[in-house]
């Protein structure tokens, strides 16, 4: 019988274990084996100069598992080369800088901060870092790429760029454990052929029904619910139901009282603020950088401690969508509600029948934040 794992996991990106590889530093927030195989956060950032990277993808087995990675130091005129996407799908957030993006035959995207960039398995994919210090928060849904990068990389002894000499994993390695992870290389092999001009154009991927695009929460819909601002960066339209993206910001106060979601997996990744959980019977507060993993069946409840707060937050499956559409107020201008501002008014009966579908239940004892 395998391994059942339903604990919350709390990660704070400067304890993290880090590692070195192609100039910048990679931090693993959470690995498949803590997911249960759902997702591996890994926080990274850029060094010096812009880099360009060329990914690769692989079909997904196992939809609603996800991982995370986020990306923490990249280094400016860093490249990755085109790779055929991997089997998982793969999800981008520029916390600081700027990259550009190649995928599916849309070359050129400029992606700067706050900007969310969806890659849906199996697309040709690249990236180009394009000024020093730029950090991605990077997942992959389902978990197991951690492997692959962990497995080439050095073990950072500090979490800040890697000096110079660090050394690169010998090629035989990097082209088994691609094979192992499902990267496939299109004009070279990531992490171990050098990338540039003429090895970072991308194709469109035939039969495709999903497609990569890019966007930033000002240009998303937007929605009042919860007392705060929900921006949707992606929906299960757009991930084939994979998972749901949101950047939500709340003002201080209460957010949500104690619940239960019976049917997807949470992440909450804090881009400003501070935010305290109650998650089962711990309770925590999580600053700038912190992460929060909920697997389904955890009891839990949220509140915001500083002035205000704003968050990545991803369900998997997806389903939050109709939630936030049907009890949210769809708003044009990206502000947050007044303190006295009255919630849509919607039937008791429809909105317990909605909470039932997405598989959410709410907890009759008192809010212990």
């Amino acid at each position: 019988m395998p391994l059942k794992y339903n604990k919350a996991i709390f990660s704070r990106a400067k304890t993290l274990p880090a590692y070195w590889q192609i100039g910048n530093l990679w931090r693993v927030v959470v690995t498949e084996a803590q997911s249960e195989n759902n997702f591996t956060p890994l926080p990274t950032g850029v060094v010096a100069d812009p880099v360009h990277v060329r990914l690769s993808s692989r079909p997904l087995s196992m939809p609603s598992f996800l991982e995370l990675y986020s990306l923490d130091t990249l280094s400016q005129d860093d490249e990755f080369n085109t790779h055929n996407t991997h089997t998982q799908d793969e999800g981008l957030y520029v916390v600081n800088g700027q990259c550009t993006f190649n995928a599916g035959g849309n070359d050129g995207m400029i992606a700067t901060a706050g900007t969310f960039v969806n890659v849906p398995r199996l697309t040709q994919h690249s990236l180009t870092v394009d000024v020093p210090n730029t950090q991605l928060l990077n997942f992959y849904l389902p978990a197991g790429f951690e492997q692959l990068l962990t497995g080439i990389a050095q073990p950072a002894d500090r979490s800040e760029p890697p000096p110079p000499d660090v050394p690169l994993a010998p090629g035989w390695l990097i082209e088994k454990l691609a094979k192992d992870y499902g990267q496939t290389a299109v004009l070279g092999m990531p992490f171990k052929d050098p990338a540039d001009t003429n090895n970072m154009k991308t194709q469109p991927t035939p039969g495709a029904t999903l497609f990569p695009y890019a966007l930033k929460a000002e240009q998303a819909q937007s929605y009042r619910y919860q007392g705060g601002l929900h921006s949707l960066l992606a929906s299960g339209e757009q991930t084939g139901g994979v998972y749901c993206l949101t950047e939500q910001t709340f003002p201080q106060g209460i957010v949500t009282d104690p619940h239960i979601d019976r049917v997807a997996d949470e992440v909450y990744y804090v881009l400003e603020g501070r935010c305290t959980f109650l998650l089962d019977d711990k309770i925590e507060t999580i600053e700038r950088e912190g992460m929060v993993f909920i697997p389904k069946g955890v009891i839990e409840a949220m509140r915001i401690d500083s002035s205000m707060a704003i968050v990545l937050n991803l369900h998997t499956p997806s389903g939050y969508k109709r939630l936030v559409s049907a009890l949210g107020e769809q708003v044009d201008e990206r502000v947050l509600p007044p303190k006295k501002h009255l919630m849509k008014m919607v039937a008791p009966s429809v909105k317990e029948a909605l909470m039932k579908e997405v598989g959410l239940q709410r907890l009759a004892v008192v809010n212990p934040l």
